[in-house]
Parts: C-alpha cells; structure tokens; sequence
C-alpha cells in the first residue's frame, strides 16, 4: 500500500535531496558543484523511491532505508563538514541533507510499526 505514512517520510525525502542539489549551500554554492554532495544525493533520491515500491517485503523495505540513512547522513556530514571549513553564511542548503535524514528515521520507524502490527495480527489467527 502505496498510501502508508512512511510512503510520504519517503517521498519527502526523495524531494529534499533533490532540492539540495539547486539550492545554495555556502557561499552560492550549488549542491550541483560539489560532486560530493550531488551523486550522494541523487542516490538517496533513488533509494527512496525504490523503496517506496517495495512495500509487500517491509524488511527488504527496512533494508533499503537503512542504505538510504547511510547514504543520507554521508552527504549530510559532507554538507556541514564544507559548511564548517568555509565559515561563510549559512545558507538554507545546509538543512535539508540533515531533514532528509529525519524522515527517512520517521519511514523506518513507521515500516517498523507495520510490521510488528502484521505479527500481531498473525499470532491472534
């Protein structure tokens, strides 16, 4: 079921680290001009959306958040490590690697709920 809760987290993920891409970082720059921030992004994209189609196998789900996470706090540290060493203004760029990170936490906390409710439901048959 598409229509989950963790299913939006997910797809809210997807867009920020897209969006990451075109906004600035530091001192105008683009998530584009960093090749570390820009292939890490589009990966986690990637995950999230497949992931978001995996949704009859919650533990190849689960799995697949857990890569993404992975993915996601790279570009993140990647993100305020360059913030950090620049000591330029902070940009707005800055914030999204880190909430892409929340929802991607609140997916797998949700997939997680589901499927203790589906092994719930399993020992009452």
């Amino acid at each position: 079921m598409i229509q989950r809760i963790q299913s939006v987290y997910l797809a809210l993920a997807a867009i920020l680290s897209i969006v990451v891409l075109f906004m600035p970082i530091y001192n105008d720059v683009r998530g584009l001009d960093e090749l570390l921030v820009a292939v890490p992004a589009v990966i986690v994209a990637l995950l999230s959306v497949f992931a978001i189609f995996q949704f009859k196998d919650r533990m190849k789900q689960l799995k697949i958040c857990k890569l993404d996470l992975l993915v996601s706090t790279f570009t993140a540290a990647v993100v305020l490590l360059n913030f950090f060493e620049s000591g330029d203004d902070f940009q707005i760029g800055i914030v999204l690697p880190v909430l892409a990170n929340v929802f991607i936490v609140l997916a797998m906390s949700g997939i997680k709920a589901d499927e203790k409710l589906v092994r719930e439901s399993d020992r009452l048959r």
